[in-house]
């Protein structure tokens, strides 16, 4: 895979990168704003920026052709009055169609620093709505929580119904929006913790995909992982030596429910940690002796209880072949929906053959009814 270094810019007498764009001559003294350095990146224009003033940085910004809301100086007040800097990133788009690409490639950011945070507030500057973010972290041992919100566990190791498996994409999802609704709106959720390091060879259970490889964690920025000297060890052994403890949150947010940028802490808990579903086919052949019946009739209930944990988990309400999302929050009875005290209604099917029998005997009761008011007449 093709990589693109920084070209560094020409440092003035003072160590600082000189400006090669417009935009350095935009700094002045009213903006109170400094450029630190300035890289170009591929199809990347990068500047780093310190500011003293909120305003002055907003302005800046918006003279330059940095398309940010009018409501921006809130969001960016938070981090003038730490001191941190800014990460300013302009697409080249002449640069991008002479390198061939269509689509903007990922950058990498690597930086040092006692805060162990990740800004999500600056990126509700620009938000309309809720915003989906996947955290991958790495640590040398124990799993990665959130300091200042509280990491909540997806629900794992349930049996479902088999059809789940043709469409797991919206059943997970839905399992997420149930969870992270009962967890009112304010918890990260944790989706996988596990020990990959090169001692621990059940590298998962179970697996959904191949461990990582030593490439991948070194694109990844993990530093302290070495080149092991063989890569044929067998299934679950690794292509790298050294500890590594892999964390998978998924954080749903904005303005109104995260206040606070998240704040993570790195616990000694090594315990491994995966969200599971699980599938039991039903088997086939003649069952028609008395441990194939027996197994029919266990099969029915286990059945059930799979329909039940569907519902439980996602909301969604099942007639036992077919499922649909229900605006409900709340885990719906199976076969059945919930009344307005909270109590299950007649269940469906029951409900379906009343209603039947209502539109074959309606004109019956009619008929009759219209001859005893015309007796009465006469």
């Amino acid at each position: 895979r093709r990589r693109d270094y920084a070209e560094m810019p020409a440092m003035s007498s003072s160590g600082m990168a000189k400006s090669t764009s417009p935009g350095q001559d935009m700094e002045r003294k009213d903006y109170k704003v400094k450029i630190e350095a300035q890289y170009a990146v591929g199809e990347y224009d990068i500047i780093i920026l310190s500011a003293k003033d909120s305003g002055g940085l907003e302005r800046w910004l918006k003279d330059n052709g940095y398309h940010i809301p009018d409501n921006a100086r809130e969001v960016l007040t938070p981090y003038i009055r730490n001191d941190l800097k800014f990460f300013v990133v302009k697409v080249n788009l002449e640069k991008q169609e002479q390198q061939g690409f269509t689509a903007l490639r990922p950058l990498q950011i690597s930086y040092e620093s006692e805060r162990f945070i990740l800004p999500i507030r600056l990126g509700m500057a620009n938000a309309n709505g809720w915003q989906d973010l996947i955290i991958y972290a790495f640590s040398r041992k124990g799993r990665i929580e959130t300091a200042n919100y509280r990491t909540a566990k997806i629900p794992t190791n349930e049996d479902v119904p088999a059809r789940v498996k043709t469409d797991f994409g919206n059943f997970y999802k839905a399992v997420f929006d149930k969870s992270w609704k009962k967890e009112d709106r304010t918890s990260v959720m944790l989706e996988y913790a596990w020990d990959l390091s090169s001692t621990n060879f059940v590298k998962c259970d179970p697996c959904a995909t191949d461990p990582m490889t030593f490439a991948q964690i070194k694109e990844a920025g993990i530093f302290w992982i070495t080149e092991a000297g063989g890569n044929n060890r067998g299934w679950g052994s690794a292509d790298y030596e050294g500890p590594l403890f892999v964390t998978r949150l998924h954080a749903r947010y904005d303005r109104t429910h995260y206040p606070e940028d998240l704040a993570f802490v790195n616990t000694p808990n090594a315990e491994n940690f995966q969200g599971r579903y699980v599938i039991h086919h039903p088997a086939g052949g003649d069952l028609t002796c008395e441990e194939g019946r027996r197994y029919q009739s266990d099969l029915r209930l286990r059945q059930e209880r799979e329909e039940r944990n569907l519902t439980a988990l996602t909301g969604w309400r099942t007639d036992g072949k077919t499922y649909y999302d229900d605006s409900d929050d709340d885990a719906l009875p199976i076969f059945g929906s919930k009344g307005g005290d909270g109590g299950p209604r007649l269940p469906i099917f029951l409900f379906a053959l009343g209603l039947l029998a209502i539109i074959f005997l309606l004109p019956r009761l009619l008929h009759k009814l219209s001859v005893r008011l015309t007796s009465v007449t006469h």
